[in-house]
């Protein structure tokens, strides 16, 4: 592995920034990595690894049906982590190469290693995974609530790369995604940023205020980050 792949895997969740050990630098070095052209399919429903993917290098795309963009990942990104230990035989949503990617793949038997070498990768996989359920219980109770206000910042939190959210597809789509008119999606967003929780300025719209937004949905939930400090949040598609 490069310096550069060293960092990536370094900052994914599973590390959350803290040194690589040797004994882990050469489990890692065994494991097997692929590189993937703009528009190559890295994971679908149908064809998949049962392994976790680090992204790299590069840049990819999560995908649902429609071709709705639910995220976009990064060097230090992972996706595929809840697949692997489960019997379902089919993943949960497409990953795309955005550009030239280049992924490190962790099987169940590479990452049961990791947890043997340091319990605290163990720890952080466990609280990662309990994130994602608390995450996706609010995002359950958000989308069957009657305000669309709540749909929209369950929707921002769970895309959110620092302060930012990207909106891929434009408006009309996030509003289709949402399941509300354009009409009350313009009246979500102007709301929120006259309460001064949100900026927005084209196809990107700024967090401004993340904790009152968290307490929008359930107070005592609020999510906590294990992604390192680019504050990445892991299982982007909730796979």
């Amino acid at each position: 592995m490069t310096p550069a792949q060293r960092r990536a895997v370094q900052h994914s969740f599973l590390f959350d920034g803290t040194p690589l050990t040797p004994a882990v630098l050469a489990l890692l070095e065994t494991c097997p990595q692929r590189e993937y052209a703009r528009g190559e399919e890295i994971f679908s429903p149908e064809r998949f690894t049962r392994a976790a993917g680090v992204l790299l290098a590069g840049q990819a795309q999560v995908v649902k049906r429609h071709g709705v963009v639910l995220n976009t990942l990064g060097p230090s990104d992972c996706f595929g982590v809840a697949s692997l230990y489960t019997e379902d035989v089919r993943y949960v949503s497409t990953v795309l190469a955005a550009r030239t990617t280049r992924v490190l793949f962790l099987d169940a038997a590479a990452l049961e290693e990791l947890f043997r070498l340091d319990g605290a990768i163990g720890m952080r996989y466990i609280r990662f995974l309990s994130d994602r359920i608390r995450f996706l219980n609010r995002k359950v109770d958000a989308f069957t609530s009657a305000s669309p206000e709540d749909r929209l910042v369950a929707w921002l939190l769970e895309r959110a790369r620092g302060p930012a959210v990207e909106i891929p597809a434009g408006y009309s789509a996030l509003a289709r995604d949402l399941g509300i008119g354009r009409t009350s999606l313009y009246r979500c967003l102007a709301a929120l940023e006259e309460e001064g929780l949100i900026r927005r300025a084209d196809r990107e719209i700024t967090l401004l205020d993340r904790s009152r937004l968290q307490a929008r949905l359930a107070p005592e939930e609020a999510p906590r980050s294990v992604s390192g400090p680019n504050d990445r949040n892991s299982e982007k598609e909730s796979q």
